[in-house]
């Protein structure tokens, strides 16, 4: 069975092309945009393929955590992000206890995307950490992970299922993709998903011992996703995120890329999903998407140019964290 988890050059001295903000609007329209031209989509594929299931966990530990995402409809969120996409057979997206192994993964036979109550009570730990950037609350931060978690292994069954060509790294690719879908949605959702996700991945870096083991996995340490992540929100909305490299969060030879390289994950993604998306659908579903348990009066109040500033994830190493 496939097990997936999600922890998943420009030389020197020469500059990115010139990449004007016009550019980089026009190439953010562009994204999972209408692309009858290239192809038509098969018979059988339909829109909404996803459903739900919250498996009641065998740990009585896990009880109540069962019955509040049950209560919240946490998946029946995560399911209307990804109500767009066209497939030819339904995927369930579940949580379920995992007999102690905190993980995530698709299994391609069962046709499930699993995430394990085990890891969500891992990210409600992680996000009690101090230091939260204003804004941000433990809720919203877990609510803002479990999204990107998600998608990153949603992206997997779409690969699967679609058949999508990759180049390099299926994990790298599947986040991307979930970078992507998330950077699509409306100015405030996207900072306040994205400043939740890369506080995260601060705090796992923190805890992530960097050995010879680590270095092989087939996941980016969390350190560097931290920092694709930054680069790829700054790429795809420069406006939008242009404190992370005021601020020096993102460093500037880094920044100097990261248009470059949002467009080309952009045209990817067009090119390759475009005939399995419902556009109409899409452009209503991520239009009015908020964060998960998150203050939406609070979140709305706020000014899209506000500053959000990522926490860094500098600082010691502690215990190792558990390899997936």
């Amino acid at each position: 069975m496939q097990r997936s988890f999600d922890r998943g050059a420009v030389p020197r001295g020469k500059r990115a092309s010139a990449f004007s903000r016009a550019a980089a609007t026009a190439v953010l329209a562009a994204v999972l945009g209408s692309v009858a031209s290239l192809a038509i989509a098969a018979p059988g594929l339909k829109p909404d393929r996803f459903r739900v299931s919250y498996q009641p966990p065998e740990d009585p530990a896990y009880t109540a955590m069962y019955e509040e995402l049950q209560a919240s409809q946490v998946l029946e969120s995560l399911r209307s992000v990804l109500s767009f996409v066209r497939l030819p057979r339904t995927v369930r997206l579940v949580l379920v206890d995992c007999d102690g192994d905190a993980n995530a993964y698709y299994d391609p036979d069962e046709l499930t995307v699993s995430v394990c109550y085990e890891y969500v009570q891992e990210l409600r730990k992680l996000a009690e950490n101090p230091g939260r950037p204003a804004g941000v609350t433990a809720e919203s931060a877990v609510r803002s992970k479990l999204l990107e978690i998600f998608l990153h292994e949603s992206a997997h069954a779409l690969f699967d299922q679609l058949r999508i060509p990759i180049i390099g790294r299926q994990e790298e690719a599947a986040d991307v993709l979930a970078g992507v879908v998330i950077l699509h949605m409306r100015s405030r959702s996207a900072r306040e998903t994205v400043q939740g996700i890369t506080w995260m991945y601060a705090q796992e870096a923190k805890e992530e011992r960097v050995g010879r083991k680590k270095l092989a996995d087939v996941h980016l340490l969390a350190e560097q996703r931290y920092y694709n992540w930054m680069c790829l929100a700054y790429g795809a909305r420069p406006a939008l995120f242009a404190d992370l490299v005021r601020d020096n969060v993102l460093t500037a030879e880094r920044a100097e890329t990261c248009q470059d390289e949002y467009r080309r994950a952009a045209y990817a993604v067009t090119k390759l999903m475009g005939p399995y998306l419902d556009i109409g659908l899409r452009d209503k579903v991520l239009a009015h998407h908020f964060v998960p348990g998150s203050d939406v009066t609070a979140v709305a109040a706020r000014r899209d140019n506000d500053a959000v500033r990522p926490a860094s994830p500098a600082g010691g190493r502690g215990a190792a964290a558990r390899n997936r």
